[in-house]
């Protein structure tokens, strides 16, 4: 009691492990590492703030008093000061007692309100006068009456909002708008967003019409980064060999290829010499078997002579050129007649952009004017995309059942089946005559149309060839930038991980004064506090009015004093006076008060409940004082 600050802050929570070893050392308070691996097995002691699970209420006993150190030979010889809520059951502070008096051996125990210590701590005056307790807790908010000193328990209310339901309610509104992050967005960190980003609106209707997107002053919205990792970029290892290593690999696989491309020109010209010979062995039979002739003819598709003829020629025409080529890669490279390998490609480069692009290198612009030639090239390249992008929607309608693309297709494969039916009016079955006429295959260009596949060859192509020229010629042209850039796979990026906070800022806290946000079908805090002053008279209104007090962990969050104060405003008669005051520190000024109780209070002894009075008067016997609930006696 004589210490400024606690020696001891933690949360009140409790985890088991996932085996039997593990269960045996139960982790309590801070020494919980992650909370989110751990929530499965997380417990609290108290449910809706009431002590209500024991065995989880034993273990925070047992963590606290092993770390302050006043635990000796399974007894604790030390009076305790513990608060409650108010109007706690009997019941509940019958198993605390039992669990202090008979677990610890605790000498004398006093219990008080955790708001009325508070409200000590910050108005001493008025928790001996009248006074109106506003208590924000995490699961429930309680609205207090103080009359003369004393709670009057007949008035006090409690609604069933806290600031758990705040931090629910913004983890529903992020994962609504950004569904992509529900892994990320865990229920520690949205709450650590409430405490960082929350406020009050002082007048909610208003501050939400300013975030419409009509709205001309709209303020801009809060981002926070969610947690980003980019991929991590193997870089090579500096090898000084690596190149010569690299440049050797090729050669030999380049020498294998041309090995492998050598063999199958050799196998291709054998077939040809094969097939050249058969031909001319046929046309030799002309004169001598007219009808093995015609026969032969017939089986390899050939009406007269003259097509044999042809196809020889054809045949030689071809293996002349194939010979040519074998002897000229044959022979042995001159080094002092060959152009340079840097000369060679640029050759190769021009050949392969003349046949695709032709007339672009040495179109006289290019020399005269620069630009207009760029620009030229830009615009050539711009028309390709949009060409592209049309064969991708067409595609994308085929793909789709009910486009009117995809019934044109069904459509013409329907006719052609009815057109080409296998058997006639009597039921025989009749030839199959489907690709005699050269007009019967027009029906694929039909159902094909609109696909454009060789187009799309032809362009990307063309697209390569604009790309590599403006990248060698244009300094300012970055690859991929364009509108085709949007309609891309975007790689993650911090700004994929931007999470924006716009109106969540004050609809989240908004739920204590509107718990229908959240399903509670209970009057807010301003309802719920006018119903409580109501209840006395208009002198007692008046000075509990002069008083009104909040405390506890959302009253942490900003301009829920000035809320208050507008709707007091609002609430109280014209000209009559009020006064809100917020607790220097909600989360602690419990603890201050209940120590400033202990030492300047000087009948504090006689106010602790001893062990005597435990066995003699029950578990649920308390002594009341000022900060205490009222003991009410179970009936026998």
């Amino acid at each position: 009691a004589n210490d400024e600050m606690p020696r001891l802050v933690f949360r009140n929570l409790v985890a088991k492990g996932r085996n039997r070893k593990e269960m045996e050392a139960m982790v309590v308070g801070n020494d919980i590492g992650n909370l989110e691996a751990m929530r499965w097995a997380l417990r609290s002691p108290l449910d809706r703030n009431v002590v209500a699970h024991y065995d989880a209420q034993e273990l925070v006993f047992d963590h606290i008093f092993s770390h302050l150190r006043i635990a000796s030979e399974g007894s604790v010889a030390h009076p305790i000061v513990l608060t409650e809520p108010v109007c706690n059951p009997s019941h509940c502070r019958a198993l605390m007692s039992e669990l202090l008096f008979e677990s610890y051996s605790v000498p004398s125990v006093l219990y008080g309100i955790d708001s009325m210590f508070s409200l000590y701590h910050n108005l001493p005056d008025a928790a001996r006068g009248n006074a109106l307790i506003v208590s924000c807790g995490h699961q429930t908010t309680h609205i207090l009456p103080v009359v003369d000193g004393h709670v009057d328990a007949s008035h006090c209310k409690r609604i069933n909002v806290g600031g758990a339901h705040c931090v629910g309610y913004m983890q529903r509104l992020l994962h609504l708008s950004y569904p992509v992050h529900l892994q990320a967005l865990t229920l520690s960190r949205v709450q650590e967003l409430v405490h960082r980003s929350c406020r009050f609106a002082i007048n909610y209707s208003d501050e939400l019409s300013l975030w419409k997107e009509t709205c001309v002053n709209r303020p801009k919205p809060l981002q926070i980064q969610m947690p980003f990792a980019a991929a991590p970029v193997e870089k090579p290892a500096a090898d000084p060999g690596h190149e010569e290593r690299e440049r050797q690999r090729k050669l030999k696989q380049g020498q294998r290829l041309q090995e492998i491309n050598a063999k199958r020109r050799q196998e291709k010209l054998d077939a040809l010499r094969e097939e050249v010979d058969h031909f001319v062995q046929i046309l030799d039979m002309q004169d001598r078997e007219p009808d093995a002739f015609q026969e032969m003819i017939e089986n390899l598709a050939f009406e007269s002579a003259d097509d044999v003829q042809l196809a020889i020629d054809r045949g030689r025409q071809s293996m002349k050129t194939l010979e040519d080529q074998i002897t000229r890669l044959a022979q042995p490279s001159d080094t002092g007649k060959r152009k340079s390998s840097k000369a060679n490609a640029e050759a190769k480069a021009k050949r392969q952009c003349d046949e695709v692009l032709p007339g672009v290198l040495d179109d006289p612009v290019r020399t005269s004017d620069p630009a207009a030639w760029l620009k030229g090239l830009h615009s050539r390249r711009q028309s390709i995309m949009e060409r592209r992008e049309k064969r991708r929607k067409k595609r994308a309608e085929l793909s789709k059942r009910h486009s009117h693309a995809s019934h044109q297709r069904m459509r013409i494969i329907a006719e052609l089946a009815q057109e080409k039916a296998t058997t006639d009016s009597r039921g025989k079955s009749k030839e199959d005559t489907f690709g005699m006429n050269d007009e019967d295959w027009h029906v694929y260009r039909e159902i094909s149309k609109g696909d454009g596949e060789s187009d799309s060859e032809r362009d990307e192509a063309r697209l390569t060839e604009l790309e590599n020229l403006l990248l060698e010629h244009d300094p300012t042209y970055i690859p991929g930038d364009g509108p085709e850039a949007l309609s891309s796979t975007p790689t993650p990026s911090t700004i994929s991980y931007l999470v924006d906070i716009t109106t969540e800022q004050f609809r989240c806290p908004e739920v204590l004064f509107q718990p229908s946000l959240v399903g509670v079908d209970q009057a807010g805090v301003v309802d719920t506090m006018d119903f409580v002053l109501k209840s006395y008279s208009d002198k007692q209104q008046h000075l509990m009015a002069q008083n009104v007090f909040i405390t506890g962990g959302v009253s942490q969050v900003p301009r829920l004093k000035s809320r208050l104060e507008r709707e007091l405003l609002a609430m109280r008669p014209y000209q009559s006076t009020f006064k809100v005051t917020l607790g220097e520190n909600p989360q602690l000024d419990a603890w201050f008060g209940a120590k400033e109780f202990a030492v300047a209070e000087a009948d504090f002894p006689s106010l602790l409940t001893s062990r005597s009075e435990y066995q003699e008067k029950g578990a649920e016997y308390l002594r009341e004082h000022l900060a205490s609930n009222v003991y009410v006696s179970r009936a026998k």
